[in-house]
């Protein structure tokens, strides 16, 4: 089994957003501003997007490959990869017409990311990359 996740800064800037929800909700219902059931959703919302934002990116098993989104968790069985683009995403088949893509978030560069997260993030693609993509027949 491989873990591919991002580095220990960008983990936690990854759990800032949710954190902030999850600060604005509970101020709310402190402040007594709010009802409590109102200021609940967003203190649950924010705690959840905060815990799966610091848990964002991918584990490569013997059968499956499991990317650790935002939101979803997705399992996509190793066979029907069909390889993995710089954006980064995972191009996949299924009973669906057409290939299917899967975005990676946890890997996504941009022009503003400090060096060090911007080569990880490669390095990590292309650890991605060099697992699960289909190997031509012998």
């Amino acid at each position: 089994m491989v873990e591919l996740r991002p580095l220990l800064v960008s983990r936690f800037a990854n759990l800032v957003p949710g954190a902030l929800v999850l600060v604005l909700g509970l101020w709310g219902g402190f402040a007594g501003d709010l009802p409590w059931l109102v200021a609940a959703v967003p203190a649950v919302v924010g705690a959840v997007l905060a815990v799966r934002g610091y848990r964002l990116g991918v584990t490569i098993t013997d059968r499956d490959l499991v990317i650790h989104g935002l939101v979803l968790t997705r399992t996509i069985p190793r066979g029907l990869i069909a390889g993995v683009t710089d954006w980064p995403e995972v191009v996949w088949r299924s009973p669906l017409p057409g290939p299917q893509h899967s975005r990676i978030v946890a890997f996504r560069n941009s022009a503003s990311a400090l060096r060090a997260i911007r080569r990880h993030n490669a390095e990590c693609v292309a650890t991605l990359r060099s697992t699960v993509s289909p190997r031509p027949a012998p």
